[in-house]
């Protein structure tokens, strides 16, 4: 299928299944993500943090390598409110649902959003749910509750996560088939040592968000693959940070401006060797810590 007859069908249901607005809004994203203008929009968004925080800015599209067993939590969208309703789980939009993991890279964000009565376990999603049946428990795609649920929301919806009729489905979950064994011979691999010619693709990682306290929280994009990862007990996986709380980033400064071991406070100390802090403790401070526990 070429590029344009993709390009025309994914405009086409987004129409259909989101309106006028959002359809602007993502032709707006493939001008922006899927052109060479995404090298100046990178540039701007780093510009824009290191102005803001200076040595504690991140960068917009940080990957960071973490153990999967890490991601026990996840922040539905409103579209996977949809799968959890349909799974019987009643559904309350929170602050990060509207969070793009395009549109807002490199977010701060203050809230609630990361106390645990307003997230959800990550077994709770059926996309999770699926993968682990099919590939651990060998039950066949079309006996499990994320096959029906997928049907149903396509049937109600008129197209559902880039499928619009059961074939289309169908071939998508021979392509995760592909992948798990894809995976399970070569191991997990990052996006930047897939493509030759990287751009944005390089940043198509699973995206987690960080709450306050440095826990990390499934954002969104990558749920086979993830549920994969956990399936085949692997140790190691790169995830792009796509949201940080206030807090957590108010941690990021603290740790910038120290000089010294001593003079961090417990909650910088108790997260020291977090994956999202190496760009920022000192090395001095790095070596203290060491020296103290060996």
């Amino acid at each position: 299928m070429s590029s344009f007859t993709n390009l025309t069908k994914t405009a086409t249901s987004v129409y259909y299944q989101q309106g006028l607005a959002s359809l602007i809004k993502a032709f707006y994203k493939y001008l922006s993500f899927k052109t060479p203008l995404f090298k100046i929009r990178e540039g701007i968004e780093k510009k824009t943090l290191q102005t803001k925080y200076g040595n504690s800015a991140p960068h917009p599209y940080t990957i960071i390598n973490v153990n999967p067993d890490r991601i026990n939590m996840w922040s539905p969208s409103k579209r996977d409110g949809l799968l959890l309703e349909k799974s019987g789980i009643e559904f309350e939009v929170q602050e990060t649902a509207s969070v793009d993991t395009w549109f807002d890279a490199g977010l701060i964000k203050g809230g609630e959003w990361d106390n645990q009565q307003n997230l959800y376990h990550v077994n709770q999603s059926p996309k999770y749910n699926g993968v682990v049946e099919h590939f651990a428990d060998g039950v066949p795609w079309e006996d499990t509750d994320y096959y029906d649920i997928i049907l149903w929301l396509m049937d109600e919806n008129k197209h559902f996560d880039g499928c619009r009729t059961q074939e289309e489905f169908d071939k998508r979950l021979g392509e995760i088939d592909k992948l798990y064994k894809k995976i399970e011979q070569e191991g997990y691999k990052k996006q930047s040592e897939l493509c030759k010619k990287c751009n944005i693709k390089k940043y198509d990682e699973i995206g987690v968000s960080i709450g306050r306290d440095g826990q990390l929280i499934f954002q969104g994009g990558g749920w086979h693959r993830f549920a994969i990862a956990s399936v085949l007990g692997i140790n190691t996986i790169p995830v792009r940070v796509i949201c940080r709380h206030r807090e957590w980033q108010e941690l990021r400064n603290h740790l910038a401006r120290c000089d010294s071991y001593e003079k961090l406070h417990l909650g910088a100390k108790e997260n020291l060797t977090h994956p999202d802090l190496r760009d920022v403790v000192p090395r001095s401070i790095i070596n203290e810590y060491m020296g103290k526990n060996n």
